[in-house]
């Protein structure tokens, strides 16, 4: 298969991505809540430094989504107006 038509295939699957932003943003904040509060509710111990470490993996898993599904968003909205065709 051509890049192209797998680009076309994909360009009215807007529902997708937008699914893949929404849930990428709600992982992204609710990573961050958790790092924000475990620094404020549990003392220094290796505890903490682990549930931290899970807010910072939710939030970049979440963040990275959340970018992924912008950047297609966007980037089949150009597409679709500059190929009105289509």
């Amino acid at each position: 298969m051509d890049w192209r038509s797998i680009l076309k295939q994909q360009m009215h699957n807007d529902r997708r991505y937008l699914g893949l932003f929404v849930w990428g943003a709600v992982g992204f904040f609710a990573g961050l809540g958790i790092v924000i509060g475990v620094d404020r509710l549990l003392l220094p111990s290796w505890q903490q430094e682990m549930a931290a470490l899970a807010g910072l993996a939710l939030a970049s898993i979440g963040g990275l989504a959340a970018l992924i599904g912008y950047i297609a968003l966007s980037l089949f909205r150009i597409l679709r107006i500059s190929n009105p065709n289509d």
